[in-house]
């Protein structure tokens, strides 16, 4: 009789400390993508994204499981960028796009690491389950169509205005919406400029 209920007893321990482990495993916070696709990036690439997304370069907004960004570069003004991680809990496979140079040559870019931080930077709630290595996918600009950027050849488009979050300083596009009216030039309104040079020369 006692045996049985030693039994008894060791079964029902064994199967609380399995079920302890299941839930647990449920309610881990899962890995950021930048962590999880971090292979395909060369370090150059990775340290000078770092930098700017330290110096907030990255103007991104989230739509369910897709990220659109604006990372200011050097040899034009921004550059778009997109991510979308709905495969990535079934297939592992992370769609990625940049229209710089360096993406288009097939090569993971700066711009795309920078975005990936600032995404991470965004919560948990933004990221997909899971812990595993992803496959990053190189995409065309015909399958990012919301992110105004036009096929080799044609015209840039106007991407759809939306509210975006800039990671680290204040963004110099919403600094000038704020400001309103005409642009100033040196501290004197445009259409003032002439009655500005009329008043010195008298």
């Amino acid at each position: 009789m006692s045996n049985t209920t030693n039994e008894d007893t060791t079964n029902r321990r064994r199967r609380r400390r399995g079920h302890s482990k299941q839930r647990s495993s449920s309610n881990e916070r899962p890995v950021p993508l930048h962590k999880r696709s971090s292979s395909h990036f060369q370090q150059g690439d990775r340290q000078r994204g770092a930098d700017y997304f330290g110096k907030g370069r990255v103007e991104y907004e989230i739509d369910g499981t897709r990220a659109r960004a604006t990372v200011q570069g050097n040899e034009q003004s921004s550059y778009a960028v997109g991510l979308d991680w709905t495969q990535v809990p079934e297939e592992r496979i992370l769609h990625s796009f940049c229209e710089c140079q360096r993406f288009s040559e097939g090569r993971p870019c700066k711009h795309l690491w920078a975005t990936m931080l600032a995404l991470g930077e965004s919560g948990p709630e933004h990221q997909p389950a899971g812990k595993d290595r992803v496959s990053l996918r190189k995409d065309r600009a015909s399958l990012w169509p919301d992110l105004g950027v036009a096929e080799e050849g044609e015209p840039r488009r106007t991407a759809v205005n939306a509210e975006r979050v800039r990671s680290g300083r204040t963004s110099r596009r919403s600094q000038t919406a704020r400001g309103g009216g005409r642009r100033r030039r040196n501290g004197v309104p445009e259409s003032g400029w002439r009655d500005f040079l009329e008043s010195v020369r008298e």
